[in-house]
């Protein structure tokens, strides 16, 4: 199934990106380009030792500044997905990222923003190896 890119021409999030990848994300996105591309070209090593997408001149590598869209859009990773909800750390809690001026348009029912954090929550705990605090 194919979803509908409700980011076409925007990008603030792929400017100056922190988003995080898991190594699943990284062997799809090599698969995909079958040796055309190298993990060191697109995934940065953080001091912890996660991943995260690589910036180029300020833009995520897989940004196409000219047609303002993601170039992997199909496969990109899990956490760009979830997008424009994001996790707190501090609060514990999802919330809607303050900079996407289309988060409206992805999660405008509660009960469904409440199901998709679930799937966040076990996305950064299994895939990101993150230790969340527990629900209170």
């Amino acid at each position: 199934m194919m979803s509908k890119n409700l980011c076409v021409q925007c990008g603030k999030c792929c400017r100056l990106t922190e988003m995080y990848v898991s190594t699943m994300d990284i062997s799809r996105i090599l698969k995909k380009f079958k040796g055309c591309l190298q993990k060191e070209d697109f995934v940065e090593i953080k001091q912890d030792g996660a991943f995260q997408l690589k910036n180029v001149e300020n833009w995520c590598y897989f940004y196409d500044i000219e047609n303002q869209l993601c170039k992997i859009y199909e496969i990109r990773p899990r956490g760009c997905r979830f997008y424009p909800l994001i996790y707190d750390m501090e609060d514990n809690t999802c919330i809607l990222d303050e900079e996407c001026p289309r988060s409206h348009l992805f999660y405008e029912k509660s009960n469904k923003t409440e199901k998709i954090c679930i799937e966040l929550k076990k996305f950064l705990e299994n895939e990101l190896f993150l230790k969340l605090k527990e629900d209170v």
